[in-house]
Order: structure tokens, then sequence, then C-alpha cells
């Protein structure tokens, strides 16, 4: 048949296949937002005062404060870092799900910036560790750190599926 895309004689099989990555990536941007602005960590002290933190507000706070160069630190590896991923990896989707061959400097990029992905989460991990070690406050995880953390194995999954790291 002239004019039609290869993926397009596979049948539903291969508009999946063409689609998927792109519906996974739409899905991981959506938890960015989220993850980004719910509140991720809630501290309590002296059993009644209570506060509630998203990964951009402790972003915000920590410039207004002056403490730059964490602020940086944090706003790079929460904000700038995961949405380029996601912007390569909906660069590459749409790309495939035209039927186009993708593009391999994104393909890079893409698995450069994933080396990162879960960094945020971990540390946020170590942070309620040790607020819950010193025995003077008390923390918990809020659905924004689930949020991003799925954000973040579901631009994995998305990677996986375009096949990022076997492009050449």
């Amino acid at each position: 048949m002239a004019g039609t895309l290869p993926d397009e004689t596979a049948g539903e099989g291969g508009n999946l296949r063409r689609w998927l990555p792109l519906g996974v990536v739409a899905a991981a941007a959506v938890c960015l937002v989220l993850g980004l602005t719910l509140p991720s960590l809630q501290f309590y002290r002296f059993f009644f005062l209570s506060e509630e933190h998203s990964l951009l507000g402790v972003t915000v706070a920590l410039l207004d404060e002056g403490e730059y160069f964490l602020g940086v630190v944090i706003g790079a590896f929460s904000v700038v870092f995961p949405g380029l991923k996601l912007l390569v990896l909906a660069r590459i989707a749409v790309g495939r799900a035209l039927g186009r061959n993708g593009w391999a400097g994104a393909a890079r990029l893409a698995g450069i910036f994933g080396r990162w992905s879960m960094l945020d989460v971990v540390l946020l991990a170590l942070v309620v560790f040790a607020v819950k070690r010193s025995g003077l406050a008390d923390a918990a995880a809020l659905p924004g750190i689930w949020f991003f953390a799925i954000s973040a194995v579901l631009s994995i999954v998305a990677a996986r599926l375009l096949d990022v790291h076997k492009v050449s």
C-alpha cells in the first residue's frame, strides 16, 4: 500500500508499539508535575506543630534564603534534569509514533539524564531517616514524593520501550 507507515501493516500490535511509549511519557510528565507541586515531606515538631513542603517549594525557599548552591543543585536534579529527560523522550516517542526513526542525539541525552532519575527520591528518604533518628522531630513522606518516584520509574520504562540505549 503506497504512503503507509511500516508499522501500519502490523495491525493493533504495531500501533500499540508505536503509541505506548508516548502515553508512558505523558503519564510520567503528569506525575512529575504532581511530584514537584504536591507536598512531599511533612515534619512534626513538639507533637503538634507540623510543616509540609513540596520539592518545588523547597527549591524556591532555599534560593530565597540565600542558599544558592543547595537551591540550584536541588532545582537541577528535581526540576531541570527530569524535565529535560521527559522532553527528550517525548521527542523520540513522537518521532517513532509518526513512523520516523528517531533522533540518536536525543537518545544519548535521555541516557545521560536517566542516570539521575531517582536521586531526589533517595535524598528525601535519607532526610526522613535522619530526622526520625534524631529524636527531635518526626517526618513522613507525602504523595508528592510518590508521584515523583512514579515519574522516574515511568521515564525509565519509556526509555526501555523506546530502546534509547540501543540507538547509535
